[in-house]
């Protein structure tokens, strides 16, 4: 299976729930082409998805703090039976797929389950010295290209002083003298 993980909670966290879901949901054919995108939720409302039915592709939306384990596996679960082809009116009364007193108990192994969010990456700032050395760098790459544009310059102005004598030498050549 594929994810595509547009949070901050860890992907290898996120992988864990939907490995747990998809074994009894999904044959190894169907977890083979299945994707899942993980996204925030508008608002604080719990875990939310939305797949097409027999797409392989699911979307699962979780909030940014602290989301409910129980209920985001259950999403998983609800999507994931989407991409197999099922509809809602099949779900109905199954606390599998629908939101009902069971469901909690159904998928309470969820809340054993790690779900923190990815380190922090820190950008390192340039330090003056860097910037120095990448001035020097672009400096010494203007003046060099000044250096080519200079010379190319150079050898028009030649040609069309070339060309401007060339032409007034034929202008003398070509002009008729008159017999006084």
């Amino acid at each position: 299976m594929k994810i595509i993980n547009k949070t901050h909670w860890q992907t290898r966290h996120l992988r864990a729930f939907l490995s747990r879901v998809a074994q009894s949901e999904l044959s190894a054919q169907q977890r083979a082409r299945t994707t899942v995108t993980f996204t925030y939720t508008r608002g604080s409302c719990g875990s939310s998805g939305f797949a097409s039915y027999t797409s392989g592709h699911a979307i699962v939306r979780l909030s940014k703090h602290s989301p409910d384990k129980i209920d985001l596996a259950f999403v998983i679960a609800h999507e994931l039976a989407h991409t197999r082809g099922m509809h809602h009116r099949s779900m109905t009364g199954d606390p599998k797929y629908r939101r009902l007193p069971r469901t909690r108990e159904i998928y309470g192994w969820a809340a054993g389950l790690p779900l923190e969010p990815q380190e922090q990456k820190t950008k390192k700032r340039p330090t003056n010295d860097h910037k120095l050395e990448r001035a020097r760098g672009m400096l010494k790459k203007h003046e060099i290209k000044l250096k080519r544009q200079t010379t190319i310059v150079r050898k028009w102005r030649l040609r069309v002083q070339y060309y401007e004598r060339k032409g007034l030498q034929l202008a003398a050549i070509c002009v008729p003298t008159q017999n006084v």
